[in-house]
């Protein structure tokens, strides 16, 4: 008997080491540390166990804003439907419109080194809504499907940049006259890197001890939000069909494709053991 019990003993100890090992290893470390404790520098596998062990949410949304039977017959809808983790850091009570479903959570896109390493996070901005039609197929029956278009309200962007001055101090300011600026853009279910050539842009940028944090406000592409009632229709950047019209009192103006980008430096690279950041 007591060498069973010894063995019991022993046995819920090395269970009790492993998951404290396991857990341990999921834990955040606060040098790469970026936004709702999430870290860079890990392995792709490592970095989703990571943002479930954070009970960071993940939703299908919908990369289009109609879906009636023509467009589902001509385009398969499930080829419309994006799966991402995202925070709710910058769903501001007062920019959601429940009536709507408009909120404006942060998907949050991954780049790496060598297939391999997460070495930048990009939180996309935009917001949520209504996608008409979906919930009367029958395989999304009872299913609340929403879109997520890529513009936020210009004050609800210059109140996040607020937020990062209070934590980092006043930022870099950089402008390029030829506009060679990097942006993201959904497509169907991809998120499409590109670059912006003729619109004169700028990025926000704050140097921290182990990576850059970069704020890039997007386009204005007259695109406008009505506060406590919607958005404009669509403005994605192929099919914007908004007029050059001036805005109305009540319609305040949007950026298009922001993001904050989180991107390691050389110096955690170096910690890394990794030489050169190839994305």
């Amino acid at each position: 008997m007591k060498k069973i019990s010894i063995f019991i003993i022993l046995f819920e100890l090395f269970i009790n080491i492993n998951q404290a090992n396991s857990q341990s290893s999921i834990l955040p470390n606060t040098k790469f540390e970026t936004v709702e404790k999430i870290r860079l520098g890990l392995t792709k596998e490592k970095f989703i166990n990571e943002l479930k062990f954070l009970k960071i949410q993940n939703k299908i949304f919908s990369s289009n804003i109609f879906s009636q039977k023509f467009w589902l017959e001509k385009n398969k809808e499930e080829n419309n439907f994006i799966n991402f983790f995202y925070t709710q850091i910058f769903n501001f009570d007062e920019y959601q419109v429940s009536k709507n479903l408009i909120e404006h959570p942060a998907l949050i896109h991954t780049e790496s080194v060598d297939n391999k390493t997460i070495s930048s996070i990009v939180l996309l901005l935009g917001h949520t809504g209504k996608v008409i039609d979906y919930t009367k197929k029958d395989s999304l029956e009872g299913k609340k499907i929403e879109y997520f278009k890529q513009d936020i309200d210009q004050t609800l962007f210059f109140k996040i940049i607020d937020l990062y001055d209070l934590k980092y101090g006043q930022p870099e300011l950089i402008q390029d006259s030829t506009s060679e600026f990097k942006y993201y853009r959904l497509f169907k279910k991809h998120v499409i890197t590109e670059k912006a050539e003729s619109y004169k842009n700028y990025i926000l940028r704050w140097e921290t001890d182990f990576f850059n944090i970069e704020i890039f406000p997007g386009f204005n592409t007259n695109a406008f939000y009505v506060p406590n009632e919607y958005y404009s229709a669509s403005t994605n950047w192929v099919s914007s069909n908004l007029s050059d019209d001036p805005l109305q009192e009540n319609q305040k103006p949007c950026f298009t494709f922001p993001y904050v980008r989180y991107e390691l430096n050389q110096k955690a690279l170096k910690l890394l053991g990794i030489d050169k950041l190839r994305i």
